[in-house]
């Protein structure tokens, strides 16, 4: 059309050229006029165009070649590549290509995210894919998002740039890059399925659809021309260029003579067009395709954003995630979780659970508190408990008003309640045993169903399991006791050695039972050994006892060693005798060492 207005303008002009100037200027004018009409009806047409489907020659995914499907995920990449001379004429430009895309169609959709597409630098092989993949060039596009409702439709990817680049100056890729094909990358956790070449079922194989300028159509006629200037040529050899000012809303303009000041927009009331700022008018309410500006609840909306979100308050009516798990709500009546699983079911009020599973079963129970990964985890109906601790107080149910501070601390309580374990797997194994007071780690370790036990130290009462009303101070006091009750064992190692003996009453470092299973036996001092039930040892041999008043008994005092007595001391101090009995039976009293 250029080409046959400007022959025709040329002609006209050399046939008029040997009349008057005047009347040259007026036949020219008139063919300036006829030129720029015949110019301006093939720019305002739309142009034809013409189409091309190129041949897909390989498919493959990161795994092999010659499967049915495409897989498209976190560790598989799918690659395409096609023939592009096959379809084209031969020696088409890449300038040529007005649009070029890839139609896919999606078998499944098994997790939605994110589609990026990457231009290839290097050549591959469906049989080699896995062992050597090609290399990932230009990035083409970014971000095509990847649906869950998308599953059994098409996807559409333009790849314009890659297709330029492939056919070159030449057709063949002069100036441009061999055509290795093209990548896609997931992103965002997206797992999809393509149907390849060799799928038989749906014949849905990939296809690159290539579209080019055609510049020989015809592109209809002007019917009429209005100007408010006279049209001029600013160049005669060349195609003219046309000015024709403001074009109305009734012709198809805007009828506006400037586009309007920056980040307006063009709107319509019906009959004209004006430039404004977007005004609230504009947005529809209640459109569940956007978020508003407002401070009620939007309906059945969602937004999801890539970057960061900041805002000076976040008010949500129920909960808060992070990766699609609940981390912080606060449901029913004055209760706090945080921690994936806190709280999952609970029905009860004034409770505060943090952690992984803390609190996970909890119902009805109330005003408890529980701290660490799976913390009171079992807990249903058990309330004023306060557990602090990874798994501490973990298989509580229906026990209350229980304190459990330590790692695993109380772990296995079930229903016991009113019991006060503090340290690392303190009353670890207790299970129904209630009012026990232990105080160390591992203190009452083996304790189960003991009850009213008082464990203070270290490893305190470690082997006790059913015995109760027991009172352990001090270091590997009552180490040894199992089902042992009502004994006082006070100072390292106290009746250590005691295990099912019990109303023992052990007080100082080392003193000990000298059997195992004593009843109502007493060793007072460090080191005192008591060997006999029913009996009160104070001290060692080597001891000296004294009572400063006076000493009364109702029963006997018993002098058992051979050559002992009562030694009596003169009111003075300064003699003593040794008042003793011969083997006869005959008192003796002998000189003695005032002690």
């Amino acid at each position: 059309m250029d080409f046959q207005t400007t022959t025709a303008y040329e002609e006209h002009w050399h046939f008029v050229s040997n009349r008057k100037p005047g009347h040259v200027r007026r036949r020219r004018t008139r063919t300036l006029l006829w030129t720029s009409l015949m110019w301006l009806s093939g720019w305002l047409a739309v142009s034809s165009t013409a189409f091309a489907q190129s041949p897909l020659t390989d498919d493959a995914d990161s795994q092999k070649g010659t499967t049915a499907n495409l897989t498209l995920s976190a560790d598989s990449t799918v690659y395409l590549k096609f023939k592009l001379t096959a379809t084209l004429p031969t020696n088409t430009p890449g300038s040529s290509v007005a649009k070029a895309t890839i139609k896919l169609y999606l078998g499944a959709v098994k997790s939605p995210g994110i589609v990026d597409v990457y231009q290839l630098v290097s050549d591959w092989s469906e049989q080699t894919i896995a062992s050597a993949p090609p290399i990932l060039g230009n990035l083409l596009q970014a971000g095509i998002p990847a649906q869950a409702d998308q599953g059994g439709k098409f996807l559409v990817i333009d790849i314009t740039p890659a297709v330029q680049q492939w056919l070159g100056t030449d057709g063949v890729g002069a100036g441009g890059a061999p055509n290795d094909g093209v990548a896609l990358a997931a992103r965002d956790g997206v797992n999809l399925t393509f149907d390849s070449k060799e799928n038989s079922q749906t014949s849905h194989e990939a296809q690159l659809n290539i579209q080019m300028v055609d510049l020989t159509g015809p592109r209809g006629t002007v019917t009429s021309v209005s100007a408010n200037a006279p049209l001029f040529v600013t160049n005669p050899t060349t195609t003219p260029t046309i000015s024709l000012g403001i074009v109305p809303a009734a012709n198809g303009g805007t009828g506006l003579a400037s586009p309007g000041a920056a980040s307006n927009f063009l709107r319509s009331d019906g009959s004209t067009w004006k430039s404004a700022p977007l005004a609230a008018t504009d947005l529809p309410p209640g459109s569940v395709h956007y978020i508003q500006n407002s401070t009620s609840q939007q309906p059945a909306t969602d937004f999801n954003i890539g970057g960061t979100g900041k805002a000076s308050i976040f008010d949500a009516a129920t909960q808060f995630n992070l990766a699609g798990f609940r981390v912080l709500s606060q449901p029913g009546t004055n209760n706090l979780f945080a921690g994936i699983g806190a709280g999952a079911v609970n029905a009860g009020q004034g409770n505060s659970f943090f952690g992984n599973s803390a609190g996970l079963a909890n119902t009805t129970g109330d005003f408890s508190a529980f701290f660490g990964s799976g913390a009171g985890r079992t807990n249903t109906g058990g309330s004023n408990n306060s557990c602090f601790g990874s798994d501490a107080g973990r298989a509580n149910t229906t026990g209350f008003q229980n304190s459990f501070f330590g790692r695993e601390a109380g772990a296995n309580n079930t229903t016991g309640s009113f019991n006060s374990f503090f340290g690392r797997s303190a009353g670890l194994f207790n299970t129904t045993g209630w009012t026990n007071s232990f105080f160390g780690q591992d203190a009452g370790l083996q304790n189960t169903t003991g009850t009213r036990n008082a464990l203070f130290g270290n490893a305190l009462g470690q082997e006790n399991q059913t015995g109760g009303d027991n009172a352990f101070f001090g270091p590997f006091a009552g180490h040894g006791n199992t089902t042992g009750s009502s004994n006082a064992f006070f100072g390292t190692f106290a009746g250590d050695i005691n295990t099912t003996g019990s109303n023992n009453t052990i007080i100082g470092v080392g003193a000990n039972v000298g059997a195992n299973n004593l009843n109502f036996a007493a060793a007072i001092g460090s080191g005192a050994i008591v060997n006999t039930s029913n009996t009160v040892v104070l001290g060692r041999n080597a001891d000296t006892v004294q009572v400063p008043g006076a000493l009364v008994t109702v029963g006997n005092i018993f002098v058992g060693s051979p050559g002992k007595g009562i030694i009596l001391k003169s009111p003075n101090g300064a003699t003593c005798r040794l008042l003793s009995i011969d083997n006869a039976g005959n008192l003796m009293l002998g000189a003695s060492a005032c002690p």
